[in-house]
Formats: C-alpha cells, sequence, structure tokens
C-alpha cells in the first residue's frame, strides 16, 4: 500500500478523535492533552502526506503491466476525453 494512502487513513482517524473529543463540554486534562497531541500529530502527517504524494508521483503516472490505451485515446474526441478526465480526476501533484 502507498505510504500516501496509509497517512490519509491515519488522517481520517485522527479527524474522528478529534471529532469525538471536541464535542464534549467539559473535557478532562486528559482528554485536551490527546486534543493537542492528535493535532500535532495531524500537522506532522500533512507535510509526511505532501512528500508522500511527491514522491509517489512517478509510480501513479506509470501504467501497469495490463494496461492499454481504450478506443477514446485514438479517436476523433480524444482531446474532449482527456480534457473531461482531467476536469474530474484532478492532479495529485503538489508544488514544493
Amino acid at each position: 500500500m502507498l505510504d500516501s494512502v496509509k497517512i490519509s487513513r491515519r488522517q481520517s482517524e485522527i479527524r474522528q478523535s478529534l471529532a469525538e473529543l471536541v464535542n464534549k463540554e467539559t473535557p478532562s486534562d486528559d482528554e485536551t492533552s490527546s486534543m493537542g497531541d492528535l493535532d500535532k500529530e495531524y500537522r506532522t502527517n500533512e507535510t509526511r502526506f505532501r512528500a508522500a504524494l511527491v514522491s509517489e508521483d512517478d509510480e501513479r503516472g506509470k501504467p501497469g503491466p495490463s494496461w492499454k490505451p481504450g478506443p477514446a485515446a485514438n479517436g476523433p474526441n480524444w482531446r474532449a476525453s482527456s480534457r473531461c478526465d482531467r476536469l474530474r480526476w484532478p492532479s495529485m501533484k503538489v508544488a514544493p
């Protein structure tokens, strides 16, 4: 599994944990400390996630061994087809 996917899943877990803690009216000291720790981990993971996306960019861009261009790649509407794909699937590149 790609590192970016692992990090993304962990980010989701952190958001769920934070949502549970934030909804409490009077969190205990342990819960407040836990919120701080989760927030710090989340911010660290954001940086790791961006780095993973950059490092995995080549891997994501390579088609697998069974990849073959579809009929749209050879037809007269190829440009329109690829333009729609870019609109539906935004680039995962992250500016440095």
